[in-house]
Formats: C-alpha cells, structure tokens, sequence
C-alpha cells in the first residue's frame, strides 16, 4: 500500500544500552520506514516498547461505554499526543502549536459542560 508524504510512523523504543535514560524516538517516513522493533498484532508488544509511564498514560485512554469517562480518556488522549507531538516535534524542528491545542481545548470542555 503506497502511503502518502505526511505519512508517519512513530515509534518509542526503551532507553538504549550506552545509558541513555530519556526514550528514544524513532519515525519514519513513508516507504522508507525501517524500523527495527515491532509493534506486533494490534500493538500486543507496546508495553514491552513504551516507557513505563507513556505505557501507563495510554492504557488509560481505553474505557468502556461511561459518557463521563469517556470524556476523561479523550482528555488524556489530547495530554499524551501533546507530549508525544514535542518529544517527536522538536528534534525534527517542528514548533507544537500551542494556541491550536488551546483552542481546541477550550471548545471541547465547552462541548463537555454541554452534554454532562
């Protein structure tokens, strides 16, 4: 399947053996993608590759069928891809646009006062 130019694969891999103790960050680009680790089916591998506390934050998103926690797991998904989008960002120059995110959190707990 050809994938197009914005495509891009994220992967977070354990510290490596030099002693490094920040998570390494891999992406890759379209077809170009070499990635040494994999993610197996539907991602039953993560928590072996996921730093423990990036691990336990996404386990939070998944929830059952609760409006409230629902909202609560989106909100947690927006902080996640938040840190991940300036871990992954910043080394390859991107700026996070943060007056994008505010906005858009300030209209989603508008939606939520709304509804709950």
């Amino acid at each position: 399947m050809a994938r197009g130019p914005g495509f891009c694969q994220v992967l977070f891999r354990l510290p490596d053996q030099v002693g490094s103790h920040a998570p390494h960050v891999g992406v890759a680009h379209g077809d170009r993608a070499r990635l040494a680790d994999k993610t197996g089916v539907h991602g039953r591998d993560l928590n072996r590759l996921l730093p423990a506390d990036i691990w336990e934050q996404w386990s939070r998103t998944y929830v059952g069928s609760d409006v409230a926690e629902n909202w609560v797991a989106l909100f947690l998904t927006i902080e996640l891809f938040r840190r991940v989008a300036r871990e992954v960002g910043a080394p390859l120059g991107y700026t996070y646009p943060k007056q994008l995110d505010d906005e858009v959190a300030t209209y989603l707990n508008a939606v939520r006062r709304f509804h709950l």
